[in-house]
């Protein structure tokens, strides 16, 4: 078993682009009673709000 650690809230308070940087290659899990899912992100996307013209 892998020990997991899960990121404070203080990680997504910065550029959006230097979390979605930062965010590559983390795992993401979620615990349900019918079990777990686990996924590793291999590509993301940052959108910086309202007035991202992407």
């Amino acid at each position: 078993m892998v020990a997991v650690a899960a990121v404070k809230a203080s990680f997504f308070h910065r550029p959006v682009w230097e979390v979605a940087q930062d965010l590559l290659g983390k795992v993401l899990l979620t615990r349900l009673e019918e079990g777990e899912t686990a996924v590793r992100l291999t590509e993301v996307e940052a959108y910086a709000g309202v007035h991202d013209r992407a």
